[in-house]
């Protein structure tokens, strides 16, 4: 009996345990392949096609990627037409178009033309001015620089611009004067926080009109609703400068910014500590217009006049006329909705920020106001007409305003002005025990 080793045999066969024995020769010949054609042989079809695209090539009847089988020259030619953000997004579709958006002479192009070295740069000569380029100072570069210097750049000039806009600081309010057009692009975080029993407990009604009457919940919303209806018209929110653009930008839609605790140094020499050096800017304000800013610096308060819980801070009184100021508008809140809009007289808004000795803000405020008629007019040589209140209060601290309306000149003048301060906030900021 003879035996053949198996490298000596001429048909190996292949088994498993459910199937029969296949010559080797007869199992590749059964594995399915896409048709080829003929007359031509596949290695020289793929051949004939660029080195990038070879991977591609595949005979007729296969799944193809038409774009990887265009030439890497037509594709180049397509990317360089594109702007920054439409060759950013392409780079993402696949291994291929991430490597050629990836060129360093296209976004030496792209960042050229935004940020050119020279400010006669225009961009209609920027092509003639990139093939002038030295090759040797683009390719130098590894792959990408100019995309990431591009973007770096970008985010840099966006942070130079806002806080340039932030340097403008409005006299009346201390705070920088165009917050709101650094915000305006949108971000998206948790401002206010109301549940069901506090906008029950605190929600008042502080004006309206023919259309509309308003409801005030705390802290600063404002809801329109229509008369004879329980449906909402309009809402209305505002919110202090202090700090606006850390609880924009930090806080989350879940999460709102807390405002870190600010504590000066005690000091036990002074006995009127955290009495004296408070700085008030107060702002009238609707929608529209600006009634009335002031800026009342080096207020006090003695010991004497601490009275109720509350330090008393003067900042106009009905004695001392100079500071007496005319309100440059009527007390008025416009408001509009999608179909109507109208104007709920003696409604405003009030910005009110307080700063310690220290200049540091020590109570803010921006709410919704309203003006009432008073119910006992003060006898006043002066002036002659309807005297009227503004008021607010919150846990820390209240204000109170005096109008009157001046007939003859139908205009009307801020005669008195107190802020009272709580106390308790007061020995908690201080360390004392007022």
């Amino acid at each position: 009996m003879t035996t053949k080793s198996p490298g000596t045999s001429p048909q190996r066969c292949l088994a498993t345990n459910n199937e029969k024995r296949v010559p080797l020769t007869q199992k590749k010949a059964t594995v399915p392949s896409c048709p080829v054609p003929s007359r031509v042989p596949t290695k020289r079809l793929t051949s004939l096609l660029p080195r990038s695209t070879r991977h591609a090539a595949r005979p007729a009847g296969c799944t193809q990627n038409h774009i990887e089988q265009l030439p890497p020259e037509i594709l180049m030619k397509i990317l360089w037409n594109l702007d920054a953000s439409s060759l950013y997004c392409i780079g993402y579709v696949n291994k291929l178009l991430y490597k050629l958006a990836k060129n360093n002479a296209m976004w030496r192009k792209i960042y050229s033309a935004k940020y050119g070295e020279s400010k006669k740069l225009k961009a209609k000569h920027m092509d003639e001015v990139v093939e002038k380029l030295s090759v040797m100072k683009v390719q130098e570069r590894p792959g990408g620089y100019w995309r990431r210097l591009y973007f770096r750049t970008v985010a840099g000039y966006n942070h130079t611009k806002w806080l340039k806009e932030l340097r403008t600081i409005n006299r009346f309010t201390g705070l920088p004067s165009h917050t709101e057009r650094v915000l305006r692009p949108g971000w998206r975080s948790l401002m206010a926080q109301l549940d069901i029993d506090t906008i029950s407990k605190s929600s008042q009604v502080i004006g309206g009109d023919r259309l509309v009457k308003l409801v005030l919940l705390s802290p600063g919303i404002v809801i329109g609703i229509w008369r004879g209806q329980s449906s909402i018209a309009f809402v209305m929110a505002t919110f202090h400068y202090h700090r606006l653009l850390e609880r924009s930008l930090l806080g989350s839609s879940v999460c709102p910014y807390t405002i870190p605790e600010n504590r000066p140094l005690f000091d036990d020499v002074d006995p009127n500590y955290g009495l004296h050096g408070y700085t008030l800017h107060i702002t009238l304000h609707n929608t529209v217009t600006e009634i009335m800013s002031g800026h009342f610096p080096q207020l006090f308060c003695r010991k004497g006049q601490i009275n109720e819980g509350f330090i008393q801070l003067n900042a106009i009184i009905r004695s001392n006329q100079s500071r007496q100021t005319p309100l440059s508008a009527r007390v008025s809140l416009p408001w509009r909705s999608d179909a109507l809009e109208g104007t709920v007289k003696n409604c405003c808004m009030m910005s009110l920020t307080l700063l310690d000795e220290s200049q540091i803000p020590f109570w803010c405020v921006s709410t919704p106001v309203s003006m009432v008629l008073a119910n006992e007019e003060p006898f006043s040589y002066d002036y002659q007409g309807q005297h009227f209140l503004i008021k607010y209060k919150d846990a820390e601290g209240k204000v109170q305003m005096d109008v009157v309306l001046l007939e003859e000149q139908r205009q009307f003048f801020l005669i008195n002005l107190v802020v009272y301060i709580s106390t308790v906030k007061v020995n908690q900021h201080f360390g004392r025990a007022y």
